[in-house]
């Protein structure tokens, strides 16, 4: 995915999903919440522009929920708050020098390829996602008897 296409299809998420913030869903119950209007308005808008800001953010989000196994149905043991720290670990391993990811951010990969989401909870800003398990172990390396401690260490760990 070029540039160009990544604020092509961030700008459809944005117009398809107006409560789709780099936060998540915070605003969804908005009219709930005790902040003054003022300050929730200037930040909703500011949240929102981050979404549009950041398309390199967004291609590697798409690239890490392309490489992930997917569920039928949204896995609501795996919070997507959750998820977002494995994809900035999945980032890192890999050697990317900026692997910080936003909350929003891999919410919109996830809604731009298709996966399933369901809202945690009334008013959450977290989403359920229908990925699978986390797929990291095959691009790690394996411990090796020479990386465990020895007998000693553990007694001083043990007590």
């Amino acid at each position: 995915m070029t540039i160009d296409e990544a604020k092509a299809a961030l700008q459809r998420l944005y117009d398809k999903h107006p409560h789709l913030t780099s936060t998540g869903f915070p605003f969804i119950d908005a009219g709930k919440m005790s902040w003054d209007k003022e300050w929730q308005r200037d930040h909703y808008k500011m949240y929102r522009q981050r979404l549009l800001d950041n398309p390199e953010m967004f291609i590697a989000c798409c690239d890490y929920v392309a490489s992930q196994p997917r569920r039928q149905r949204p896995n609501y043991k795996d919070c997507s708050l959750a998820r977002r720290s494995k994809v900035v670990r999945w980032r890192e391993d890999r050697g990317d020098p900026r692997p910080y990811v936003m909350h929003g951010m891999l919410i919109a990969a996830c809604l731009h390829l298709g996966v399933k989401v369901s809202q945690c909870s009334r008013g959450s800003e977290f989403v359920s996602l229908a990925l699978g398990a986390h797929r990291e172990w095959a691009d790690c390396a394996q411990p090796t008897l020479a990386s465990l401690p020895d007998s000693d260490d553990l007694s001083d760990l043990l007590g």
